[in-house]
């Protein structure tokens, strides 16, 4: 049985939840059951439970997504020890049990183990090499941890340009076509025969002294800046993630 526990923010942090067979759903709905009072959050945001021996994560169609280690989920997602978890602008980690031993109980554990080949007598198996490993193991998990935390910071900030930006430019757009049609309807009733009055019909509407045009067209242009950053910043976080993955894979489990 894994967990999960809160990093962030530090006002949703508490005790680690615990990952069980039965679907536990994640949100902001009252009816769930991980309740995270959080804006960004979705009603019913995520689920995860127990399958077998491994933990899975599975977004529920949830506004701002759902991410692991950087990366969008879709569909049922296994959980690894030390993986970071985006539900929007919550932050979790998740921990796997570490009390789990393998059938048999933990070998370290089970006295001394002697052989004789010929008149040679051998003491207790040096466990050298399996020290090793797992210190490899540990440096990697480490390793991996901090690269990904820099991975899901720079996503986080990304969608700090990406989702004003996309709400710029759509109200940008429709201010635009809006003072296109105001435009069409105020020349439609004009007297063509007298010049003032044409002459005031070609003003454009103003705000503030300036075209309300204008000022749609730099609302949507800045818009589509600001989610073009985030664009380049999503890239980046990517090929980061990538390059988590290829310089500190996560060694394979080792056989019994």
């Amino acid at each position: 049985m894994g967990r999960l526990e809160v990093l962030g923010p530090v006002d949703l942090r508490g005790p680690a939840h615990e990952v069980v067979a039965r679907r536990s759903v994640v949100g902001r709905a009252p009816d769930v059951d991980w309740h995270l009072d959080d804006p960004m959050v979705s009603r019913h945001h995520a689920a995860v439970w127990r399958a077998g021996d491994h933990d899975e994560i599975e977004d529920l169609g949830s506004t701002a997504g759902t991410l692991v280690n950087g990366r969008p989920v879709h569909g049922p997602t296994v959980l690894r020890p030390g993986d970071v978890v985006d539900l929007a602008t919550v932050r979790l980690r998740y921990h796997a049990d570490d009390r789990a031993q393998p059938p048999g109980g933990d070998p370290t554990t089970r006295g001394h183990v002697s052989f004789t080949v010929d008149d040679q007598r051998a003491g207790t198996i040096s466990n050298v090499a399996r020290d090793q490993y797992n210190s490899y193991v540990q440096h990697v998990i480490v390793e991996r941890e901090n690269a990904l935390d820099q991975v899901a910071s720079m996503h986080r900030v990304a969608r700090l340009f990406v989702i004003p930006g996309q709400a710029l430019a759509g109200l940008g757009a429709l201010s635009f076509i809006a003072t296109v049609v105001l435009e069409m309807v105020k020349a439609s009733d004009v007297d063509m025969g007298d010049p003032e009055a044409f002459r005031q019909s070609m003003q454009p509407i103003e705000v503030a002294g300036i075209p309300l045009f204008a000022l749609a067209m730099g609302v949507a242009l800045l818009g589509f800046a600001l989610v073009l950053v985030g664009a380049v910043i999503q890239s980046s976080a990517k090929r980061t993630s990538q390059r988590v993955e290829h310089d500190y894979p996560l060694p394979p489990h080792p056989g019994p």
